[in-house]
């Protein structure tokens, strides 16, 4: 193992034992005689390698398919499905025309 290689691994087992402790950071640096932004420095180089971005894929949505409701009277609402009748839909607007 290289001297760099033990460097990391001593490193490790501090970070290990420091969140062991239940210690904050500043705490338990204070106690082992680390300055808190070497222990910060050290653990930013031992880190894991961030993992490589996530492609993007991008998934085409069509909006749902709801009927448009038509305004009955008062305040009333119907279905645009229920009127696809081509008779139904001329007399409720002979109806509605003769208001």
């Amino acid at each position: 193992m290289s001297s760099s290689e033990q460097r990391r691994a001593k490193w490790r087992q501090l970070f290990a034992e420091q969140q062991a402790s239940g210690h904050s950071v500043t705490v338990w640096c204070s106690r082992h005689g680390i300055a808190p932004p070497t222990f910060y420095y050290w653990r930013k180089q031992v880190s894991d390698p961030v993992p490589s971005p996530i492609s993007t894929q991008w998934l085409a949505l069509a909006p749902p398919a709801v009927p448009d409701p038509l305004r009955l009277g008062a305040g009333g609402h119907r279905s645009g499905d229920r009127l696809r009748s081509p008779h139904l839909l001329h007399d409720v607007l002979s109806v509605l025309g003769a208001r």
